[in-house]
Order: structure tokens, then C-alpha cells, then sequence
């Protein structure tokens, strides 16, 4: 708004807005050219953020300023319960791969397996699950076979971890 009032002014009981005649809520540009006025759309060029944006004088090369861009919507948190199926479904998937996923990092196979790392088919990623202090999963890591990792939309991120307490060497 601070950059809005570098060019507007806002209007007074001494200078009304030309649009609605009121005191208060709308705007004058410095130059006069144009007026922004919260309540009468009748007449307007575009609607901006602060209000309807109507021209008082035509300055040959004028143009209306950019629409603001929608707010990107955001995803739908996933609950506990459907987290905890999803990777439930995909450590059914994990068991034959492990052992490839294993090599490619040059880990053990028991390191996978008790980070419960899952496998989607469909897709054909490793799905790692990341999870709460106390120990629910709350979010699902997707590593892909060229390398990349994407986050499952409407997790958390949160700790990799396993139980490492039965280590064999």
C-alpha cells in the first residue's frame, strides 16, 4: 500500500472522491489522471487491489495497471491416518527393490528397511517417510531414479529416521 500512496492520495472532507463523492476510502492520483474508488464500479477501466480504477482524463499513452495474480492455491493438508496408508501401501511395494536402491547409495539393505523406505509403482519413485517426534508420519520425501526428490504435496517435512537399534555388522 505504501507504493500505492506514492502516486495516490487519499481523499478528504476538503477533496472528495470525484467518483462517489465521499470523504473516505478512495484515492486520487497526484497527476489527477485517474481515481480509485471503493464503491462505484460503473465507469471503471479495471478493479485493483484497492479499489475500482476509474480514468478522469485520457493521457494518449495510458494503460490500466497489471490485474494482480491469483494467490497460488495450496494444497490440501493429508491427515495422519492417510499419510500413514499411503506409506503403508507403498512399503508392500518396497521389498523387491530395496536391494537395488540399496547399491545405488551404497548402503546396506537393512538401512532402507528400517527407514521403512516404500516403492511406487506407478510413478517409480522411493518414497521416504519423514516423521514427528513421535514417530508418526507426517510427510513422504519421493526420490526419483534420475536422482531428483520431490515433497508429497500436503505433508510436513520432518526427520528421517529408523530404528537402528538391532544393527547387525
Amino acid at each position: 500500500m505504501s507504493d500505492l500512496l506514492d502516486c495516490y492520495v487519499r481523499v478528504s472532507r476538503q477533496e472528495l472522491c470525484p467518483i462517489c463523492d465521499k470523504p473516505d476510502w478512495c484515492l486520487i492520483a497526484r497527476d489527477g489522471a485517474t481515481v480509485i474508488c471503493r464503491r462505484i464500479e460503473q465507469g471503471s477501466v479495471t478493479l485493483t487491489a484497492a479499489g475500482w480504477l476509474h480514468r478522469l482524463r485520457d493521457d494518449g499513452d495510458w494503460s490500466p495497471p497489471p490485474a494482480p495474480k491469483p494467490p497460488k492455491p495450496t494444497p490440501p493438508k493429508l491427515s495422519l491416518e492417510h499419510l500413514k496408508n499411503v506409506h503403508q501401501r507403498y512399503r508392500q511395494n518396497a521389498e523387491a527393490m530395496l536391494p537395488e536402491l540399496a547399491n545405488r547409495l551404497g548402503l546396506h539393505g537393512d538401512v532402507l528397511d528400517r527407514l521403512e523406505v516404500g516403492y511406487c509403482h506407478y510413478e517409480n519413485f522411493w518414497a521416504i517417510p519423514e516423521r514427528d517426534a513421535k514417530g508418526n508420519v507426517i510427510g513422504l520425501q519421493r526420490r526419483y531414479w534420475d536422482n531428483t526428490q520431490r515433497r508429497l504435496k500436503g505433508g510436513k517435512t520432518g526427520l528421517t529416521s529408523g530404528d537402528f537399534r538391532k544393527v547387525s555388522h
